[in-house]
C-alpha cells in the first residue's frame, strides 16, 4: 500500500488532505505538525509522497532524508 506523509502546522489542513486522500485513494496517510516530527517519521518509515508546507521554516533537513 502506498504511504503518504502530510506535514503542516494547521490541523485543519492536515485533516482536509487526509480525508480527501483516504476517501479518493485508500492510501495510508501519516501526519506531522512540524518538520521535527516529520523527520522522525521519515527516519522510521519510507513514504511514496510527502506534502510539505513550505512555510514551516527550514525544511531542508527533511528533504535530505
Amino acid at each position: 500500500m502506498k504511504k503518504i506523509l502530510i506535514v503542516d502546522d494547521s490541523p485543519e489542513i492536515r485533516l482536509l488532505l487526509t480525508n480527501i486522500i483516504i476517501r479518493k485513494t485508500g492510501f495510508h496517510v501519516s501526519e506531522a505538525s512540524s518538520v521535527k516530527v516529520a523527520a522522525s517519521l521519515c527516519a522510521a518509515n519510507r513514504y511514496d509522497l510527502i506534502f510539505l508546507d513550505h512555510r514551516l521554516g527550514i525544511s531542508l533537513p527533511l528533504l535530505k532524508l
